[in-house]
């Protein structure tokens, strides 16, 4: 039934259960499988300190951000599934648009995003990359919410 699958991952315990779930449709299927971190620059942009090495910080946020995408690929190989990868730099632009915009570029016939399950009051605060992409995409979204 899907063919291309695109999972999101933070490397949160939280989105573990995404990525198990991702692993085992694209098993399943089988399906080709890329994960995707965004790595979010838009701090960084409204940082106006003189004394803060915006690059630096830029380059240590992809640099975790890579560090996800390799745990996530170690997983996917472990459970014998060949995944591509892709950090995603995201300046200006909310999160849930970066992993929408790869899933239509990419041709995905599947976003799978984990959620924190955040009601209320965080959830406001907070706002949710889930919600987000659930709400926008064209492509079909599997949401798993964590335990």
């Amino acid at each position: 039934m899907y063919q291309r699958i695109l999972a999101a991952v933070d490397g949160s315990e939280a989105g573990a259960p995404a990525l198990r779930t991702a692993l085992a449709l694209a098993a399943e299927q089988p399906a080709q499988l890329r994960l995707v971190h965004v790595v979010d620059e838009v701090a960084s942009s409204v940082i106006n300190e003189p004394m803060v090495n915006i690059e630096a910080v830029d380059d240590a946020w992809s640099a975790a951000g890579k560090k996800v995408l390799d745990a996530a690929a170690a997983e996917a190989r472990a459970a014998g599934i060949t995944a591509d990868a892709a950090l995603l730099q995201r300046s200006r632009q909310e999160c849930a648009d970066a992993i929408i915009d790869e899933a239509e570029q990419w041709g995905a016939d599947l976003i799978i995003v984990g959620t924190h399950g955040r009601r209320r009051v965080k959830r406001l605060l907070l706002g949710s990359v889930a919600e987000g992409v659930a709400r926008r995409s064209r492509v079909p979204v599997l949401l798993v919410r964590a335990t």
